[in-house]
Parts: structure tokens; C-alpha cells; sequence
């Protein structure tokens, strides 16, 4: 069997301030305030509060929370043509804005489909991260990159399947349009002589708050 790569990448889309208010960073505020650090040097409590903080890089995660619907082609090894697939997502940042969490579904050769990615940004590394999970295997993926001086996510990892429970490598590469209504991603794997092919892309657009509420 041919290996199956399903990995709905990236999914984000409305704004967060980058102000949290949570009550971590709460907390080491009124400690700083108090002047009672615990011991900590004003240098390490610095270093603390710029990692526990969100920051622009999560502002840059929130551009793709929302709901969106998601017009998907899969190909299964290259020169195959391509399977389609419909879904839609909801992504929403979690945890006083250090997280966005993308929930999809959708349905593909006759079955339902639903998957789950949890994607950060690491303060300390200036890293993007994803860990991917769904119902078409027992295994999770995860990927780690940057964002470029172009706005575009590249990510590379490891998908776990069946062929490859150890992983196998793939890489992806997302970008937003201006209006951030829509986002374009595509995803390369790698066939069995080693070479690399695009074995998905992913066409998004918003789904517009008017037409969720049936206004015209």
C-alpha cells in the first residue's frame, strides 16, 4: 500500500493581543512589583517573563484562527492523479493566546475524517511547532521550523504511518494571502526511491461571519 500522508497543516486566521493576562504572567508581575523574586536575579526574572509572555510570533499564529473550509488534493505516490477532499476547521488560540489548536473534519474515500494539530511558537528558539494527530492512524506527527521574511511557515518533521510507525520525512510550506481571508498549503514527501514530490495541497478560505449568520 502506498503511503497515505494527511496532515492539514497550519490552519489560523483572526488577531490576539500579545498583552496576556493569564495568571502566570500575572503572577510574576506582582512579584516584580513586590520585589520579592525568590531568589531569582533581575536578569533571570526578565529572561522568564520574555518566555512565558506571548509574543509577535503568536500574533502571527492568531492571523489563522477562525473557521474556514478547505478544498484538499491528495496524491498517494508520484505521477498518480489526485484524490480530492473536502473539509472544514476550526481554529481558536488556547491557553491565553500561546497555542492555536485547529479542529478539522471532513470525509475521505468514503470515510469520516477528523484531526487535530496543536501548532506554538517558541519564544526562546524563535521556532514554529506543530504536533498533529487523527483517525486515520495511532500516531502523531510533529514538525518544528521558522517563518520567513516573507511571512511563509516552512516546517519540516516526521509523519507516523503504518509503512513508517518511526516516521518518515516530509516538509510544508503555508502562505496567507493580504486580505487574510484564504491560505495556500502545500505539503512534499518523500517517494520510495528518495525523491521528493508535493503529496498534498490545501486550498483555505474564511468562513465570513455573515454567512454563518445567514445574513446576505
Amino acid at each position: 500500500m502506498k503511503k497515505l500522508i494527511l496532515i492539514p497543516l497550519l490552519l489560523f486566521g483572526a488577531c490576539a493581543t500579545t498583552h496576556d493576562t493569564t495568571p502566570a504572567v500575572q503572577g510574576v508581575a506582582a512579584l516584580q512589583d513586590e520585589g520579592d523574586m525568590g531568589g531569582m536575579s533581575a536578569e533571570d526574572m526578565a529572561a522568564m517573563m520574555k518566555f512565558i509572555t506571548p509574543s509577535e510570533g503568536h500574533a502571527d499564529l492568531a492571523k489563522f484562527a477562525g473557521d474556514w473550509t478547505a478544498k484538499m488534493s491528495v496524491w498517494m505516490a508520484p505521477g498518480m492523479d489526485p484524490m480530492p477532499m473536502s473539509m472544514t476547521s476550526n481554529a481558536r488560540m488556547i491557553m491565553g493566546g500561546r497555542y492555536l489548536q485547529e479542529d478539522v473534519v471532513g470525509e475521505f474515500m468514503g470515510e469520516a475524517f477528523e484531526g487535530m494539530n496543536i501548532i506554538g511558537f517558541n519564544n526562546g528558539t524563535e521556532q514554529v511547532f506543530s504536533m498533529w494527530i487523527d483517525n486515520m492512524g495511532t500516531g502523531i506527527s510533529n514538525a518544528s521550523g521558522f517563518i520567513d521574511a516573507e511571512g511563509v511557515i516552512r516546517l519540516v518533521g516526521q509523519m507516523q504511518s503504518a509503512e513508517a510507525p518511526a516516521g518518515s520525512p516530509y516538509r510544508s510550506e503555508m502562505r496567507v494571502a493580504e486580505d487574510g481571508n484564504s491560505y495556500h498549503v502545500a505539503m512534499f514527501a518523500q517517494s520510495e526511491d528518495g525523491s521528493e514530490y508535493m503529496n498534498m495541497e490545501m486550498h483555505y478560505k474564511r468562513v465570513m461571519a455573515e454567512r454563518k449568520d445567514g445574513a446576505k
